[in-house]
C-alpha cells in the first residue's frame, strides 16, 4: 500500500485509528490468532502517544485479554485506564483504575491512579469519594497536590476541621507554593469556625509572621486581636490591636477596635488607662449598645482605679435622667466613696432619690447608705423614708435591723420617745431571727440595739411602766446588762407543774420567771413550755406569740424545734410569708434532720408558688434538690414550672426532662414547658418531637398543631413542615392563624416545586385582613400569572397591589418594578415613569433602610430620569415638527 510522505512516521497508526473509529471490519479470526500480544501493545502504545485514546483503549485491552500478553500488563492497565479517562469515558476509567490498584497495588503509579480517581470523582460531582481517593495518594509528588484538593472540598462542605487538617499538611508539603498564603490564613478561619480559639488564634499569628504584607493579614490580625481578648490574653490582645491601628490609622475610628483595646486594658488591671481609652471611644460614632458598653467600661474603670469621684461621674452619666439602670447602687457607693455625704452633695443625692422614684432597682444595702448619706447631709425627711423603705424590704435581715436602728434613733433625737421606745422593743426579736454568722458578723449592731433597748427600758420607766421596762431589760444578754436574776426556784416549780399536766399553776409560776428572772436560758424555757400551754389549751394565736418572744433567747438546739413550731402554727394560722421567714432558718441549718428540712423546704416551694413568688419558690426547690429527696417527682414537676415562670427556660427545660424522667403527674404541661422553652432556645428539631407528643394527647389543639409545624420548617424539615401545615389548615380551617399558616405552607410548596399546591396554599392566604400575610400571597399570585404568559391579568395584578403606599412593604414595591417592567415592554412610558417615581419617592420617606434600599431607590431614580429625558426629547421632537413651515403653500 502506497503511504504518502506527509503522513509521517506514526502513518500506519493513524490509519489504523481512522479505520477503527471509522467502524471498519474485524479482520479474519484466523489474522486474529496469528497476532502477537507485543505488535498489540506496540499499536496501543503509539496510538496513545498521537492521541487517539478511544483506538488505544481498545488494544490494551485486547492486549490484557492475550493469555501471552502478561508481562508489561500493570502498565497497559494504566495507560488503558488514561486512555479512557483522556476519551473522557470517566465511568469506564474510574473502573479500571479500581481494578489496577486492587491488581497492582506496589506499583509506582498507584498513587498517580488515586489521584486520578479522585479528580474523576470530583468531576461526577461526587465530592466525598474525591476526598477520600485524594487522602489515600501516599507520599511523593502528588501528595501536596492531593491534600490541597482535599483542603478545597473539605471548605466546599463546611467540613472545617477536615480542612484545618489539610491545609495545615499542605502548607508544610509544599511550603514554596503560590497557594501557601492563602491555606494559612483559611486554616486559621477553619479553626475560627470551629470555635478551637486558642489554635485559630495561633493560626493566626503564623499567618501575619509568614505573610504580613498580605491582604488577608488585615482582618486577620483584627480577628485575632478579639481572640486573644476573649482568650483572656490581654497584654497580647492590646498589642495586636495597637499594630492594627498603626497599619491603619483609620481604625483608630473604629468603635470594635477602641473598645477592645480597653477592654484588654481593663484586663490588665490598668485602669486608669482602660478608663480614659473608654472614655475616649464615647467621641467616635458608637451604636447604642457600644455607646453603653463604653460608658459602663469607663465606669468600671474608674471605679476598680479607685478614683470614686470620677467613677460617680461617670456612673451617674450611664444611669442618665431618665433611666431605670441597676447601677444606682454603685452610683450612691462612689458617691461615699468620694466623700460625697454632705451638705454640698446635696444634688447629687436628689438626683440618686430621683433615679429610685423612676424605679432603677436598689439593693436593701445600698438604699441603707442612700439613707445614711441623706442623715449626713441634714436631709432628715429623705432618710427616714428611705430607712422604712429597707424595713418593708428585708426587715429581719442584718440590714433591715440597721435601719429599725437609724429610724428609732432619729425618732428619739427628734423628740419622739415613745415612739423611739416602741421602734427599740421591736428590735429585740428581730435580733433572735439572725443566723449566728450573721450575729458574729455585726457586733457593732447587735450593741447599737441592746443600747437602744435600754434607752427604752429607761422611757418606760419614766413613763411608769415597769412591767414593759423590766421585759426589755430581760431580753437582754446577760453580758449586755449588769446585775443578777434569781428565777432558779420559780423555773423549777413551773417545770414539775408543767410535767405533771397542771396547766394552769405552770402557767403562773412561768410568768414570774419572766417577771422577775435576768437568766435569758430561764426566761426562754419559761416562754416555750408557756407556747406549749396556750396550744394544748387550743389557744394557737398566744401559742404562737409566746414562741417568737421566746425564740431570740433558745439554745440553739432549742431554737431549731421552736422555729419549727412557729413556722407550723404560721401556716395553719395562714400568714405563709411569716411562715417562712420562720422557717427557713431551720432548714439552712445542717444540724436539723435532713428528712424534716426537706419537707419545709418543699411546703416552703408550694407556698411561695401558691402565692406566684417564683424567686422564693426556685430558691426553696434549689435547696430542696441540695438535700437529695429520694421521690423527686413532685418537687422536680413544681420546679419545672416554677422556673418556667421565673424565666429561666433551659434550667426549667431540664427540670421538666427530669420529672418526666422521674414519672411526675400532669405529663402533658411538662411537655409544654419542654417545647416552649426549646423553641426560646432554637432547638426546633428537639421541640418539634416535643409538640408532637403534646399533639397525639391533645390533637384538637390548634395552637400546638400549629407550633409543631412552625418548629419543623424552622428545623429544615421543609417536607414534614408543609405536611404539618396542611393538616392544620385542614383541620383548624377557621382558626385566626389559618391565613398565616397557608402563606408558610405555599411557600415551602414552591420550594419543592409543588407549582398548584403553593398556588392553592396562597389563594388561602391572601384572605387574610393582615397585609403582612396578604400582600406576598397576591404577589405570589401574580408572579405566576406572569410566569404563565397572562400578561394583562399580571400586570392588573401587580398595579392592584402596588395601589397602596410603597413605603414599608417589599412586596408592593416589587410589584411596582413588575408593573413598571411590564409597562415599559409596552412603550407605555408615562405609566412606567409614574411607577418608577413612586418607588423612589417610597424609598426615601422610608428612609434609614440599607445598602440594598438604598440601591434600589437609586436604580429607580435612574430609570425615572432616562424615562423622562426619552419622553422629553420626544415632545421636542414633537413640537419641532409641528414647527416647521411646508416647502410648498
Amino acid at each position: 500500500m502506497y503511504l504518502p510522505k506527509f503522513f509521517g512516521k506514526h502513518s500506519a497508526c493513524l490509519l489504523l485509528a481512522a479505520a477503527l473509529a471509522a467502524g471498519a471490519s474485524p479482520a479474519p479470526s484466523g489474522a486474529q490468532g496469528r497476532e502477537k500480544p507485543e505488535a498489540i501493545l506496540l499499536f496501543a502504545l503509539k496510538a496513545y502517544q498521537d492521541g487517539f485514546y478511544d483506538p488505544a483503549a481498545e488494544a490494551f485491552r485486547r492486549y490484557l485479554g492475550a493469555t501471552a500478553g502478561r508481562a508489561r500488563a500493570a502498565e497497559a492497565r494504566y495507560l488503558l485506564a488514561e486512555s479512557l479517562r483522556r476519551a473522557e469515558r470517566f465511568g469506564e476509567a474510574s473502573e479500571v483504575f479500581k481494578e489496577f490498584l486492587e491488581r497492582h497495588p506496589k506499583d509506582g503509579r498507584a498513587d498517580e491512579g488515586r489521584f486520578r480517581l479522585g479528580e474523576i470523582s470530583e468531576k461526577k460531582g461526587n465530592s466525598s469519594a474525591a476526598a477520600r481517593f485524594y487522602a489515600a495518594v501516599g507520599k511523593g509528588a502528588l501528595r501536596a497536590e492531593a491534600v490541597y484538593r482535599v483542603a478545597l472540598l473539605r471548605l466546599k462542605a463546611s467540613e472545617w476541621m477536615g480542612a484545618a487538617a489539610a491545609l495545615k499538611e499542605f502548607a508544610e508539603l509544599a511550603p514554596e507554593d503560590a497557594r501557601v498564603e492563602a491555606a494559612v490564613y483559611e486554616r486559621a478561619r477553619a479553626l475560627d469556625r470551629l470555635t478551637r480559639f486558642e489554635e485559630a488564634e495561633a493560626a493566626y499569628r503564623v499567618g501575619i509572621a509568614r505573610f504580613p504584607k498580605s491582604e488577608r493579614a488585615r482582618g486577620a490580625r483584627r480577628r485575632a486581636g478579639f481572640l486573644q481578648l476573649r482568650l483572656k490574653k490581654y497584654e497580647m490582645a492590646a498589642a495586636t490591636f495597637r499594630e492594627v491601628m498603626k497599619l491603619n490609622p483609620r481604625e483608630a475610628k473604629s468603635a470594635d477596635i477602641r473598645l477592645s483595646l480597653a477592654a484588654s486594658l481593663f484586663g490588665q488591671k490598668n485602669y486608669t488607662k482602660a478608663a480614659k481609652g473608654f472614655e475616649d471611644s464615647l467621641s467616635l460614632r458608637l451604636s447604642e449598645d457600644e455607646r453603653r458598653t463604653a460608658q459602663r467600661g469607663a465606669a468600671e474603670a474608674w471605679w476598680n482605679a479607685k478614683n470614686y469621684e470620677r467613677a460617680a461621674i461617670a456612673y451617674r452619666r450611664l444611669i442618665g435622667e431618665k433611666g431605670k439602670s441597676r447601677l444606682l447602687g454603685r452610683f450612691v457607693r462612689s458617691v461615699k466613696l468620694s466623700g460625697g455625704c454632705s451638705w454640698a452633695e446635696q444634688e447629687a443625692l436628689r438626683f440618686a432619690l430621683g433615679a429610685a422614684k423612676r424605679g432603677a432597682p436598689l439593693t436593701p444595702p445600698g438604699r441603707l447608705l442612700l439613707a445614711g448619706c441623706l442623715q449626713e447631709a441634714g436631709m432628715k425627711v429623705e432618710a427616714v423614708e428611705n430607712h422604712r423603705a429597707v424595713v418593708r424590704a428585708s426587715g429581719k435581715s442584718p440590714t433591715g435591723v440597721a435601719a429599725s436602728l437609724k429610724i428609732a434613733e432619729i425618732l428619739e433625737n427628734s423628740g419622739h420617745p415613745k415612739d423611739a421606745a416602741a421602734r427599740y422593743e421591736k428590735l429585740i426579736p428581730l435580733l433572735g431571727a439572725l443566723k449566728e454568722e450573721e450575729r458574729k458578723a455585726h457586733p457593732a449592731l447587735l450593741g447599737g440595739v441592746y443600747r437602744g433597748a435600754l434607752r427604752a427600758a429607761g422611757i418606760h420607766f419614766r413613763a411608769g411602766d415597769c412591767g414593759s421596762a423590766l421585759r426589755l431589760v430581760k431580753a437582754i444578754p446577760r453580758g449586755s446588762v449588769p446585775g443578777k436574776s434569781r428565777a432558779e426556784v420559780a423555773s423549777l416549780r413551773a417545770e414539775c407543774a408543767f410535767q405533771k399536766g397542771e396547766l394552769g399553776e405552770a402557767e403562773i409560776y412561768f410568768g414570774k420567771v419572766l417577771v422577775g428572772a435576768r437568766r435569758p436560758v430561764l426566761a426562754a424555757r419559761a416562754r416555750v413550755r408557756l407556747a406549749a400551754i396556750a396550744e394544748k389549751q387550743g389557744d394557737k394565736k398566744e401559742a404562737l406569740r409566746r414562741l417568737q418572744d421566746a425564740l431570740p433567747l433558745l439554745p440553739s438546739e432549742m431554737r431549731r424545734e421552736a422555729r419549727l413550731s412557729a413556722g407550723r402554727l404560721l401556716r395553719e394560722l395562714g400568714r405563709a410569708k411569716e411562715s417562712r421567714a420562720m422557717l427557713v432558718p431551720f432548714a439552712v441549718d445542717e444540724k436539723a434532720d435532713a428528712g424534716r428540712r426537706r419537707a419545709v423546704w418543699l411546703a416552703l416551694a408550694r407556698d411561695a408558688a401558691a402565692a406566684k413568688e417564683w424567686g422564693e419558690a426556685d430558691e426553696a426547690l434549689r435547696n430542696w434538690k441540695a438535700l437529695s429527696p429520694d421521690e423527686p417527682g413532685e418537687g422536680l414537676a413544681l420546679w419545672a414550672a416554677v422556673l418556667f415562670r421565673s424565666g429561666k427556660c433551659p434550667l426549667a427545660s431540664a427540670a421538666a426532662r427530669d420529672a418526666l424522667a422521674a414519672g411526675a403527674g400532669n405529663a402533658g404541661e411538662l411537655l409544654r414547658i419542654r417545647a416552649s422553652c426549646l423553641m426560646e432556645e432554637k432547638k426546633f428539631a428537639e421541640a418539634s418531637a416535643v409538640l408532637e407528643k403534646i399533639s397525639e394527647g391533645k390533637p384538637g389543639d390548634a395552637e400546638v398543631a400549629l407550633q409543631f409545624a412552625g418548629a419543623l420548617e424552622r428545623s429544615g424539615e421543609g417536607r414534614e413542615a408543609a405536611g404539618a401545615y396542611a393538616r392544620f389548615l385542614e383541620k383548624f380551617a377557621n382558626h385566626a392563624a389559618a391565613p398565616g399558616a397557608a402563606l408558610r405552607l405555599g411557600f415551602l410548596e414552591a420550594g419543592e416545586g409543588n407549582r398548584e399546591a403553593a398556588l392553592a396554599a396562597y389563594r388561602l392566604a391572601v384572605r387574610s385582613s393582615d397585609l403582612g400575610v396578604a400582600e406576598p400571597a397576591r404577589y405570589q399570585l401574580a408572579l405566576d400569572l406572569e410566569d404563565r404568559g397572562k400578561l394583562p391579568k399580571a400586570l392588573k395584578a401587580y398595579e392592584l397591589l402596588a395601589v397602596r403606599n410603597l413605603a414599608g412593604s417589599k412586596w408592593r414595591r416589587a410589584s411596582a418594578w413588575r408593573a413598571a417592567a411590564m409597562l415599559e415592554r409596552e412603550k407605555k412610558w408615562k405609566r412606567a415613569l409614574a411607577y418608577y417615581l413612586r418607588i423612589e419617592r417610597g424609598g426615601r420617606a422610608e428612609g434609614g433602610g440599607g445598602a440594598a434600599e438604598e440601591k434600589e431607590v437609586r436604580q429607580a431614580a435612574a430609570r425615572a430620569r432616562r424615562l423622562e429625558a426619552y419622553l422629553l426629547s420626544v415632545k421636542r421632537r414633537e413640537e419641532k415638527m409641528e414647527s416647521r413651515e411646508p416647502l410648498f403653500r
